[in-house]
């Protein structure tokens, strides 16, 4: 797909926000990312991402210029804003448009699944203009979401982040975290002089396509690491992880060519084993829930698996969170 560029900023938009801002007698707060995007071919880009129907979670709404334009598409539109300032304007927006309504708080502390539509998978969307501090934390937050994509707005440094594959560029934590969860597309550029105040770098619109659950199953590389970044805590090693990843990696294989009921009863079957040995353990008082189970507990076949793959003692012993890009490069040759 040919990326478009974006630059400069468009009059009309310009003077809009002006208009907006002299209006609460607000200027935009830099140190939080305040940058508003007012070239208005890549508004209308942003528009067009938004499924005509669907439900839109908009982070970032700011003066609400953006938010305006993706209510036109969406059957309803949540937007999320920390700062308070815009009050005035967001709320004037949901009285005027029945299908607006504006949340003020943390996104990452907001819970999206119960702005999502019940009993349907795939009608939820997520558009976001993310500052850099939250870029990770917010895409572990979206990854399992009921979402059809996620849009984000993000600093072009980042955007390569997103976008880069272990055969292109592995760039880290990031890079890995996005293509466990997701397919990702880099739709456009804008250059820095498309936002007011201009920040010091250009953006890039970025969009994720999460992944079907049938194909993280099928590789044992997604499976663990998503089983990593999602369950696995700051206390809990990178052994540990490999272990329960490995077993979810053998359920779902256990499971292929079944049928619907049958994987729900396998995997019934297995929650009920895993729970007893939980139980076991915490009777035993060989365990509790941050500790790890004894080695002599893994699974003979996963023990020899951990073993063949090569990795050293203080990576294994080592949080997962904590490691580094060159043990997390480690890690992910040695589940190819």
């Amino acid at each position: 797909m040919a990326i478009i560029e974006f630059s400069g900023n468009s009059p009309a938009c310009l003077k809009d926000i002006n208009r907006r801002l002299v209006e609460i007698d607000a200027t935009p707060n830099e140190k939080i990312g305040q940058h508003f995007l007012v070239n208005q071919e890549a508004i209308d880009l942003l528009r067009q991402t938004v499924a005509p129907g669907s439900t839109v979670i908009e982070v970032g709404s700011g003066p609400g210029h953006v938010t305006e334009r993706l209510a036109e598409h969406a059957a309803k539109l949540y937007g999320i804003e920390i700062d308070r300032r815009y009050h005035p304007l967001l709320d004037k927006i949901s009285r005027d448009r029945g299908n607006v309504e504006i949340i003020y708080g943390d996104a990452l502390k907001v819970d999206f699944n119960r702005l999502l539509p019940t009993g349907r998978d795939n009608d939820g969307q997520v558009v976001a203009s993310l500052p850099f501090h939250i870029i990770e934390p917010f895409v572990q937050k979206v990854a399992l979401l009921r979402l059809s994509a996620v849009t984000l707005v993000v600093g072009r440094r980042y955007a390569d982040s997103l976008a880069a594959s272990y055969e292109v560029g592995f760039l880290g934590r990031l890079s890995i975290l996005t293509s466990t969860f997701f397919d990702v597309d880099t739709l456009a550029t804008v250059k820095k002089d498309g936002f007011s105040p201009v920040p010091g770098t250009d953006s890039a619109i970025v969009q994720l396509w999460p992944k079907d659950a049938e194909e993280l199953d099928a590789d044992r590389r997604a499976t663990v690491f998503r089983h990593m970044f999602l369950t696995t805590r700051r206390n809990s090693t990178v052994r540990k992880g490999l272990k329960e990843g490995l077993d979810a990696f053998e359920r779902s294989r256990d499971g292929a060519g079944f049928s619907k009921r049958e994987r729900n009863r396998k995997s019934r079957h297995s929650t009920r084993l895993r729970m007893r040995e939980i139980i076991e353990n915490w009777v035993e008082g060989s365990a509790d829930q941050d500790d790890e189970l004894p080695l002599n507990r893994i699974s003979a076949k996963n023990k020899d698996t951990i073993n063949r793959l090569g990795l050293p003692s203080s990576l294994l012993d080592k949080p997962f969170s904590l490691l580094n890009n060159n043990e997390l490069r480690m890690l992910y040759e040695s589940l190819e």
